[in-house]
């Protein structure tokens, strides 16, 4: 007896092999114009800096990149998931980072499109050849993706795997033949992968496996290969990175930000839309957020620790405000089913404005495919065949909605829901259903586009210009236009008063020019709108430079608490201490000058100095043996320092001068 892993349709039955030979020229055109598209975008934005600077997080997997290329063991465990860092360090590595950024853009459209021509077909195996022609064209003109598959975020490199892992899993093929296990296990192996990328898609692959474990066409012998197949592949994707956290950092199994992440989509204050830390704000950092769990926790925790603090506050609030929580997880639900789109990662609407290519494509998103999907979901629901697909819809929506909605979040499911769209029009048009399943069809239809579309919303944020005019300020200081950042700067704080970073970013380009006073003011007003560390870091150099040692350690003292990791910080903190010792040292404030060395020396113990300062003050102080001592000790770990070589071998004291 025959039977195959996921029923299809008998007229497209055939593995992907076959049916990619006999669509490959079907294929090979959708590809073509896909790429041809958003190679056209990019030309169209002209000397627009975005096109070669990276922006917000793609600045982030860039700085993973380099750093997997350099020292890779810094990285571990991730924090973020190491799917798209990997893979832009696989590309540096073969081409060189170069001084723009648009070859990262190019080779995030070409994967695009081939998720493109991989959801062609998807669609094939559960529609028909029209069906899946007119929906990967409506797919590849979607202005959302073509904005995704042009940035150097994760998205396309996360559709081809997650794409690809579908269209392995859904191809039919022969249990008796030996093929069918390596189709599982390679289905398995891009579903790792693409975890590797969001992890969330393990959610839909636990989907897959109870759908295949309550088959009724499946033998048992056969679901218990096909589970542990795909199961095999997905643990011969992760349990490397898993093993590299283990064996460098802590067991975490592929990224720790996850519960950080949870909590942002699950606390009272959450929008449910923005990756704003409650106590943190905007500019939250990893070494931060895991600081403040630590803090709360009242020990030192360690990063999967710190996920756990972070994913048990968001159920905390959960039992605390149930009709809140349950009210802004509806809130949530509408916004991932509704027409507006939500960027964190530049502002869509500002790019949408000075784009006109990207405000027609727009036209063409989630607004339409959504309602009219859904309601094509409801007529055929009861095919078994397409049922397979909305599981991995609905499972992966339906985990998105637990964290924070977002249009990159989302966006991996459009041409996945098009099809179902697409088809329904066709019902529709060519009345092959019931006048009155017609029009009650109809009457949803609408429905729906109104409602999701108002309550979408409603509930959205608002457009304003600061945010935009604030990315795009930053990328024209990247790009070495002081002047141009600064307009966008001020454009920014025209549009919000309190935009945060925008009075931060005006003082670094004071304090770069060297006006520290008028950089000071800057600083001063975004710590009343938002404090963050690098404004506490750019107080404690400005204070510096002015010679205000007592206030810039201050400063970099609450840089330091707010971000421990940034051993700039770190160091230049233990540095002004030291200026207030060497100042205590010279008024003979003995005991004074001791205690500000010995602080110092705590913060940066590989900085020699200190001990000379602190041996130098308990000297003067009459305890002579113990500064000889701690003089011959720090001379045997610095045989280079002189200070130490003229005290023991010279015999001269910092008294002498």
């Amino acid at each position: 007896m025959k039977s195959s892993l996921i029923s299809t349709t008998p007229s497209n039955t055939g593995t992907f092999p076959q049916v990619f030979f006999q669509e490959w020229k079907t294929a090979a055109l959708i590809f073509a114009g896909s790429m041809l598209l958003r190679v056209i975008y990019l030309l169209s934005l002209g000397d627009d800096p975005w096109l070669h600077y990276p922006i917000v997080d793609e600045v982030i997997y860039q700085d993973m990149a380099i750093a997997l290329m350099k020292d890779p063991y810094s990285l571990f465990p991730f924090f973020r998931p190491p799917l798209f860092p990997a893979l832009l360090a696989v590309w540096y590595t073969l081409v060189g980072v170069g001084d723009s950024f648009i070859d990262v853009r190019l080779l995030n459209a070409f994967l695009g499109s081939v998720s493109i021509v991989l959801a062609y077909f998807i669609a094939l195996r559960f529609f028909d050849r029209k069906v899946a022609i007119i929906s990967s064209a409506i797919s590849s003109t979607a202005g959302i993706l073509v904005h995704l598959h042009t940035s150097g975020l994760t998205t396309s490199a996360f559709m081809v795997l997650f794409l690809g892992s579908i269209l392995l899993m859904i191809t039919s093929y022969d249990r008796d033949n030996p093929s069918s296990i390596i189709y599982a296990v390679l289905a398995g192996l891009l579903l790792g992968l693409s975890a590797l990328g969001r992890p969330v898609s393990l959610i839909p692959a636990g989907a897959v496996f109870v759908w295949i474990a309550f088959s009724k066409d499946m033998r048992i012998s056969h679901r218990v290969v096909g589970i542990s197949s795909m199961a095999f592949g997905i643990l011969l994707a992760i349990l490397p990175v898993s093993i590299l956290n283990a064996t460098h950092g802590d067991y975490v199994l592929i990224s720790n930000n996850g519960g950080v992440n949870f909590y942002f989509g699950n606390n009272v204050e959450s929008s449910g839309y923005s990756a704003v830390h409650p106590d943190l704000g905007l500019g939250w950092s990893m070494a931060g957020a895991e600081e403040y769990a630590s803090q709360a926790a009242g020990r030192q925790l360690k990063p999967s620790e710190a996920s756990s603090w972070y994913y048990q506050e968001g159920i905390k609030n959960w039992t605390e405000y149930p009709t809140k929580m349950t009210g802004l997880w509806l809130k949530k639900v509408v916004l991932l089913l509704g027409g507006i789109e939500i960027s964190n990662n530049g502002d869509l609407n500002f790019f949408a404005a000075n784009r006109p290519l990207l405000r027609i494509l727009l036209f063409n998103g989630f607004w339409w495919i959504i309602p009219l999907s859904l309601v094509g979901i409801g007529l055929t629901w009861r095919n078994q065949n397409r049922s397979f697909l909305v599981l991995i819809i609905g499972s992966y929506l339906f985990t998105v909605s637990l964290f924070f909605v977002t249009s990159r979040f989302r966006s991996p499911m459009l041409p996945l829901l098009v099809p179902f769209a697409v088809d329904y029009i066709m019902i529709i048009t060519q009345h092959s259903i019931k006048r009155t399943t017609l029009i009650a069809s109809l009457l949803m239809s609408i429905v729906l586009l109104i409602g999701l579309n108002l309550a979408s919303r409603h509930y959205g944020p608002e457009p304003v210009a600061a945010y935009g005019n604030l990315v795009q300020a930053i990328l024209y200081k990247d790009s070495g236009q002081p002047e141009k950042a600064a307009e966008h700067f001020w454009l920014a704080l025209q549009s919000n008063p309190d935009s945060p970073l925008a009075n931060f970013n005006l003082g670094e380009l004071e304090r770069n020019r060297g006006n520290y006073s008028a950089a000071v003011e800057y600083y001063l007003r975004e710590n009343e709108i938002r404090p963050h560390y690098q404004t506490y870091r750019g107080l404690g150099i400005c204070y510096r430079e002015m010679g205000l040692h007592e206030k810039s350690v201050e400063a970099f003292n609450q840089a330091h608490i707010m971000n421990p990791e940034d051993q700039y910080v770190r160091l230049a903190y233990a540095e002004e201490i030291g200026e207030l010792a060497l100042a205590s040292f010279e008024q003979q404030e003995w005991t004074l000058a001791s205690e500000r060395f010995l602080e110092a020396q705590a913060i940066a113990p590989e900085n020699p100095f200190f001990v000379f300062g602190y041996a130098g003050a308990i000297w003067a102080m009459g305890e002579h043996e113990k500064a000889d001592s701690l003089m011959i000790d720090l001379q045997s770990k610095h045989p280079d320092f002189i200070p130490a070589q003229q005290w023991v071998e010279e015999k001269w004291r910092p008294l002498d001068q």
